[in-house]
């Protein structure tokens, strides 16, 4: 089967039970809480590793997440473990935090600027985005100090690079295509 539909199955399938119950925000706290732990690189390789039992992989991740997640997560994970699907976790959260997003109509967008934005500049930007969009705005922001200057803006699969390095670059080409 293929990678994309494993994961898709089993992020519908939660996020069908956090619909019907009436859980989604709790469902996607949690989903959030696994795509962070995900990132941790140790937990990660535990995730990959084929030398660690499935009972052992089991135990281990409801250690981790017992207490901190949903009991219907927990099972989900538990589920996941059992079938030999847990290198997917990543992508069931990345695919239910999508489901959730679209479903109430709000659109990931992240700003990665020099240096991080005031309060009052964020609020901003989401009402403009807001506005622009017609739509809920869920706004992630980075810090990238290569950028010197202006912003780059993720908004679902656009991109709009207002950086200085971008300028820069764009000028250093244009110098060196004309000199030819």
């Amino acid at each position: 089967m293929n990678d994309s539909k494993i994961s898709v199955r089993y992020a519908k399938a939660i996020f069908k039970l956090a619909t019907e119950q009436q859980i989604l925000p709790e469902i996607k706290n949690d989903m959030q809480f696994i795509w962070d732990a995900t990132k941790d690189e140790m937990f990660n390789e535990f995730l990959h590793s084929p030398i660690i039992s499935i009972s052992k992989k089991q135990e281990v991740i409801k250690t981790i997440f017992s207490g901190k997640i949903r009991k219907e997560t927990l099972s989900l994970l538990d589920i996941i473990a059992k079938n030999r699907r847990e290198v997917f976790l990543p992508q069931v959260a990345i695919n239910y935090l999508s489901y959730y997003r679209e479903y109430l109509g709000i659109k990931e967008v992240t700003i990665t600027t020099v240096n991080s934005l005031s309060q009052e500049y964020k609020n901003q930007i989401t009402e403009i985005l807001k506005n622009s969009f017609k739509s809920k705005i869920e706004l992630k922001e980075h810090t990238n100090k290569d950028l010197i200057g202006g912003f780059i803006l993720k908004i679902d699969d656009q991109e709009i690079d207002a950086s200085v390095s971008t300028k820069l670059n764009n000028i250093k080409k244009e110098l060196t295509v004309s000199n030819f």
